[in-house]
């Protein structure tokens, strides 16, 4: 962590050749045991097993889910539909959208 410290990172999506996003993040300058800098770098240590394990869809499939993301985009009082079942552990997922555009999160167990 104390390695990325203050610096400024470029960061690619590639996204499969169908979407691709780039980013760039300025690192914090604490890096200091339980900073989130540090919570970040120490989440990182299964990176690899996880980008092995994500499913591969055709480009029909990933058509549809973004359709389903432009259909739903700003939807008041909303409830998404799909299975959880995908999520890698930990992570957070849009639970409901209220009357007043309140949203509500879950994170699937760890």
């Amino acid at each position: 962590a104390k390695q990325l410290a203050g610096s400024r990172i470029g960061v690619f999506s590639y996204g499969s050749g169908l979407a691709a996003s780039m980013f760039s993040l300025k690192v914090s300058q604490n890096s200091d045991p339980g900073s989130p800098l540090e919570k970040l770098v120490s989440s990182l240590s299964d990176l690899e097993a996880r980008l092995g394990s994500r499913k591969c869809v055709t480009p029909e499939k990933f058509n549809e889910i973004l359709k389903v993301r432009e259909d739903t985009h700003n939807s008041v009082d909303h409830i998404p539909h799909g299975s959880k079942d995908e999520l890698f552990p930990g992570t957070w997922y849009l639970e409901q959208v209220d009357e007043k555009k309140r949203r509500k999160y879950a994170r699937k167990p760890v």
